[in-house]
């Protein structure tokens, strides 16, 4: 050693992915990612419905009126996040389980997948109501 001490702690740089990290988790990155003006993937989209507690579902549920004309290019995508909030919400509804099981058991795999292999947002839409149709027909609740 050369008798200087390494200086340990965060850097700036990791204080942002920890932020990042932290907004991906709790669903309100989708928010920061639209603001940015850049691209929005898939898994952003995706993640506001996933990690999302009943307070950010519920503002995805209101999404696009609530940032009507902010980005019209990104409309599609609000109209999918806000009918994809409010079939998770009827289908938790329906089952009789907490929103937090379906997003747990079949939000996360396929926001693990979509990070892999990007999806529009109609491939987005398709997906997500086969999944759930999937967990309401297995219980028993859907014939369709």
């Amino acid at each position: 050693m050369n008798g200087r001490l390494r200086r340990f702690g965060p850097r700036h740089g990791d204080s942002i992915l920890v932020s990042e990290a932290e907004q991906f988790l709790s669903g309100s990155l989708l928010d920061v990612a639209f603001e940015s003006g850049g691209d929005v993937p898939a898994w952003v989209w995706l993640s506001a419905i996933t990690h999302g507690d009943a307070a950010l579902l519920a503002h995805a549920k209101n999404w696009l009126s609530d940032h009507q004309g902010a980005r019209p290019e990104l409309n599609g995508w609000g109209r999918v996040l806000q009918h994809l909030t409010t079939r998770l919400l009827e289908t938790s509804e329906a089952m009789g389980c907490p929103a937090s099981d379906l997003q747990r058991d079949l939000l996360v795999p396929l926001e693990l997948a979509v990070t892999i292999t990007p999806v529009g947002p109609a491939t987005m839409c398709r997906l997500v109501n086969v999944m759930l149709i999937d967990a309401k027909t297995k219980i028993g609740l859907d014939r369709s």
